[in-house]
């Protein structure tokens, strides 16, 4: 693939927002020197992209991947017809397929051969290397790599590593917009805040709301604000944790501005606690201390890639166990042994760093 422009490349993302976050940090060590990214990504996905990467075209994807019901298929078809003709005209030869799922891997891989793309990376489990030997693929398999590692390995054979990292982000063109909205949860005077994630799309990577609770309350007694995020599904939790602190002390964001407005009104936070979720990824890329809380999903597969240190993991059996695809039924049993004295000391030990 060296003989391709530089930059020159389309991102197939059916993955969540935490993906497509630990995407975009695998980004950062590669030149693209003004190329084009053609990023094709769910809906919810597309303005954190947009917002970090210069010179991308964001194609948002409707629909949902979960079940393959015949009238999936054929709005995925149509997708995909539509991102060959963008990419085609952008010149765009080389696809990166973002992943681990065997047969969505394969569904696509085989629309773009049809669509004559020069060449697909994608990544999936070992045990379905053998149905690409005779393809044209760059195969990157799960073992024992973070995932940014992983999302690296599949774009460095279409994109010239950077002497240094850093370099591809945009200045955060929202950036100056979103900051105007801060004023009322970041006031001057305020005192040190520190930022609570109580959510996760998975129940079994939920710490439970009680222990947010009283991690809160042992905060602010301390002497600390406290700022919680999440979705708008998440608020009526976030205001039971928050209890009846005054919003002055206690400030409940979550539901009432974007994901990535909430990422940056995070960056005024001296720690953040969040659970396994794509907040903990975009405070990560957005340089916030954070410390991530797992029980069977393991930190060193998708914890925090620039500080895969600030993280607090369950002891017990089953602790790390998590399949990755897998349907079976996980119960929140492992990261509900993390006890709050346990967190408290972890975030007080960071504190302590930042002095």
């Amino acid at each position: 693939m060296s003989d391709l422009p530089n930059g020159r490349i389309g991102v197939l993302s059916f993955m969540g927002i935490g993906d497509n976050i630990m995407a975009i940090q695998a980004l950062q060590f590669f030149e693209l020197n003004g190329g084009q990214i053609l990023w094709m990504c769910k809906e919810e996905s597309a303005d954190i992209v947009s917002a970090f990467l210069e010179n991308c075209r964001v194609v948002p994807l409707k629909g949902t991947m979960k079940r393959w019901k015949a009238n999936t298929i054929l709005g995925l078809i149509r997708h995909m017809v539509r991102y060959v003709k963008i990419a085609k005209d952008l010149n765009i030869s080389t696809a990166v397929i973002l992943d681990y799922r065997p047969f969505p891997v394969l569904f696509f891989s085989l629309v773009l051969r049809l669509g004559r793309f020069g060449a697909v990376a994608a990544s999936f489990e070992k045990g379905w290397s053998a149905l690409f030997l005779t393809t044209k693929h760059r195969m990157v398999l799960y073992e024992h790599k973070h995932e940014v590692e992983r999302y690296y390995d599949l774009f460095s054979d279409a994109l010239k590593p950077a002497l240094s990292s850093g370099a591809l982000y945009s200045s955060l063109r929202k950036r100056q917009v979103v900051l105007k909205t801060v004023g009322s949860y970041i006031r001057e005077g305020r005192r040190p805040i520190i930022g609570i994630v109580p959510g996760s799309a998975r129940t079994f990577k939920r710490w439970r709301s009680q222990n947010f609770k009283s991690l809160v309350s042992q905060i602010v007694t301390l002497g600390y604000d406290v700022i919680i995020f999440g979705s708008s599904t998440e608020r009526e939790e976030c205001l039971a944790i928050a209890g009846d602190f005054s919003e002055h002390r206690v400030s409940v964001v979550a539901g009432q501005m974007s994901l990535l407005e909430q990422g940056l009104i995070s960056t005024e936070c001296r720690v953040v606690v969040t659970n396994d979720t794509a907040f903990m990824h975009l405070a990560d890329l957005l340089g916030v201390k954070v410390i991530g809380l797992f029980g069977v999903t393991r930190p060193e597969r998708c914890g925090p890639f620039s500080q895969r240190h600030n993280v607090v993991k369950a002891s017990i059996d089953g602790a790390g166990s998590y399949v990755y695809g897998s349907f079976k039924d996980w119960d929140d049993s492992c990261i509900n042994s993390i006890g709050v004295e346990e967190v408290l000391r972890k975030v007080f030990e960071l504190l302590k760093d930042r002095a």
